[in-house]
């Protein structure tokens, strides 16, 4: 790090417009490479405030070491104003800037300086904890993907996949369900690579007598399982159909963008009580419209996570498009300033605590939402199950 400005100084013999440009967009596109080369050991760190005022003394120690009086007013003009066109030639205009700079004014300008690093190194660590992106990387002709967590640890060029917010949340119910119908206390919802839960073993209703388990579905159940396997891909896509290929929930891969525009079920109304539904189950009519309704309420439901986390995050990232500015290679955003800095360091709060407080919202209303869908499914299962035992009793007896 003592290495960071080696290469970057002004010639005091050549000053011009071209030179402290070049000067400028030198020390925009060191800062930049060095904040976005942070991991996830170094966003840890910065939550440290001991670890966050060490920085800060490294940095003033090493802009101290590295640059003259007239370079740290330059850096501290840029910081000020920007690297804009009419900055730069208003510093070109100004005779012998920076050759009355007091030992006073040069510490200022460092602490100045300093600050605006950290706090780049602030803004874009927890914004990157926030969008939580999985990269993906080439490794001897075969595409593989890593996580953050494990990002320092490939040499190779790696490039962003896609971003997972919320998903922390989400994935926390996160397996099948096979047993679900036994203990639904003690299972978790959703299937690991489609975020939409698997229903099946719900429906089983036939008894097994070699294995002593319900492990398949009568022609009622599966009936019943497909209409709302289509009733539940309808709603949460907005598409006239359902591919052939679809057959089960797990099926299903949670979309990462929902067509709104094409989707007529796209107003969510997450609120589900179970105890509402207790009126209905002895109406076999009311049964199946509260099933559907409990479908079609989820598929909006999972549609308004994804149009939600899909806005949340463009909100986040116009923050970044903020900070840095891609010429080639990265830059510091030329019109970036310490005012502006700090004005999105308070946006970029308020958006991430948004972020959070609603993907905890769409948790708990998923699991309200769930849970009222498998205890119907029991219900209605149980009670063919019974009819069902009813009937082969019946046929012994005859």
């Amino acid at each position: 790090m003592s290495n960071l400005f080696l290469d970057l100084n002004l010639d005091p013999n050549s000053i011009s417009p071209i030179t402290i440009k070049e000067f400028l967009d030198k020390f925009d596109k060191t800062i930049a490479e060095y904040v976005l080369s942070i991991n996830i050991n170094d966003i840890h760190n910065l939550l440290n405030e001991k670890y966050c005022s060490r920085l800060t003394r490294l940095f003033k120690h090493i802009l101290k070491t590295n640059f003259s009086d007239k370079e740290m007013f330059l850096i501290n003009k840029r910081i000020d104003s920007g690297n804009t066109p009419e900055v730069i030639n208003e510093i070109a205009n100004t005779n012998n800037f920076g050759s009355n700079t007091s030992e006073s004014d040069k510490k200022t300008y460092i602490a100045k300086t300093s600050r605006f690093i950290v706090k780049m190194f602030h803004i874009y660590g927890v914004i990157l904890k926030t969008l939580n992106p999985t990269f993906i990387y080439n490794s001897n002709g075969a595409e593989k993907k890593v996580d953050l967590n494990e990002k320092h640890l490939i040499q190779d060029k790696l490039t962003v996949d896609r971003f997972n917010i919320c998903n922390k949340r989400l994935n926390f119910m996160v397996t099948e369900i096979n047993d679900c119908y036994k203990d639904i206390d003690n299972c978790s919802l959703v299937n690991k690579l489609s975020l939409i839960p698997e229903f099946m073993p719900l429906y089983y209703d036939v008894f097994d007598l070699d294995t002593m388990r319900y492990n398949s579905m009568s022609y009622k159940a599966t009936k019943q399982y497909n209409d709302d396997l289509k009733t539940f891909y309808l709603t949460l896509t907005g598409l006239g159909e359902m591919p052939a290929d679809i057959t089960r929930f797990s099926d299903i891969q949670f979309p990462e963008c929902i067509n709104v525009e094409n989707n007529t079920h796209s107003s969510p109304d997450p609120t589900v009580n179970i105890n509402n539904i207790a009126n209905y189950l002895t109406s076999n009519a009311g049964n199946r419209l509260i099933t559907n309704s409990l479908f079609e309420n989820f598929a909006r439901h999972l549609a308004n996570i994804t149009t939600n986390s899909s806005k949340q995050q463009n909100d986040i990232i116009v923050i970044l498009e903020r900070l840095f500015l891609f010429s080639n290679n990265y830059i510091i955003h030329p019109k970036m300033t310490e005012t502006k800095l700090k004005s999105n360091a308070t946006q970029c709060r308020k958006n991430i605590i948004k972020t959070f407080l609603s993907c905890e919202k769409d948790y708990k209303n998923s699991l309200n939402i769930l849970e009222s869908i498998v205890e119907l499914i029991r219900f209605n299962t149980n009670k063919r199950r019974i009819k069902l035992l009813e009937e082969a009793v019946e046929n012994l007896v005859e």
